[in-house]
């Protein structure tokens, strides 16, 4: 799953951004979360500690085009697994 979390109502209220992480930590599967600078100092500023959550945050992300990157690097992987074996 890729999340990207951009919207001020969700980056700047620290409780909104504390129930979507606690939310996203809990699911059952790996989460992508390519955080833009706006999310990252916010996160950052709230103290939020990812390292306790099933996120993979990295890389940091510009734009729109660093996502659709990330999508297609994963989409590539996925097809390479399932051609292979």
């Amino acid at each position: 799953m890729i999340v990207t979390i951009l919207r001020p109502q969700n980056t700047d209220d620290k409780h909104q951004l504390e129930m979507i992480m606690k939310g996203l930590s809990e699911l059952d599967r790996y989460v992508i979360f390519p955080m833009h600078p706006r999310s990252k100092q916010s996160v950052e500023r709230i103290g939020i500690n990812l390292k306790d959550n099933n996120l993979e945050t990295d890389p940091v992300v510009v734009g729109l085009i660093d996502i659709f990157n990330i999508v297609y690097k994963l989409l590539d992987s996925i097809n390479k697994c399932n051609f292979e074996g």
